[in-house]
């Protein structure tokens, strides 16, 4: 995690910003010709994704995602809001225990039908709940590990600006 971050600090963003912009452009067509899917999902009815789908959309969004991930990484690192970083790490790694739960089970994941070789349901509102329900029992892991630690450095930030807690806190 940490080379990535590293990776992403050294990007070049001016150089970086033409292709993200046609990939962009490219991701976004590929959304409104309804390119990657099948099926009627605007109209209510559902859809299925193509096999090809996942693939030719995360090859077409790349330089887009590497570009905002780049700016918003080296934001925060210009800020000193390493925190942050600490925070999105964490979160990271407890998606999946996030995943275990009823909602997201039955909301996301299907048996696959002959009609549709991936695992995933169709795009629908259960699909929507089931994504909601993971991300916000991940904020809820994360909020319970980082919390306390949290408080507790701004409790020791609070008492390290008198000086006789300055002087005490040197001994520990």
């Amino acid at each position: 995690m940490i080379s990535i971050i590293n990776f992403l600090n050294r990007i070049n963003l001016s150089r970086l910003r033409p292709r993200a912009e046609v990939s962009g452009m490219i991701v976004i067509v590929i959304f409104l010709l309804d390119l990657h899917r099948f099926g009627w999902w605007y109209s209510g009815n559902q859809c299925h994704m193509k096999i090809y789908g996942l693939p030719m959309l995360a090859v077409a969004g790349m330089p887009f995602v590497i570009y905002a991930l780049a700016s918003a990484v080296q934001g925060i690192i210009s800020r000193g809001w390493y925190m942050v970083l600490y925070i999105f790490r964490i979160y990271l790694f407890l998606l999946v225990p996030g995943m275990i739960n009823d909602i997201t089970i039955s909301g996301v994941f299907q048996e696959p039908v002959w009609y549709s070789p991936s695992i995933f349901r169709p795009f629908d509102f259960m699909f929507l709940k089931g994504i909601a329900a993971m991300m916000l029992l991940t904020g809820a892991y994360t909020a319970v590990l980082v919390l306390p630690i949290w408080i507790v450095v701004q409790v020791y930030k609070f008492l390290l600006r008198f000086p006789f807690m300055r002087s005490i806190a040197r001994y520990f």
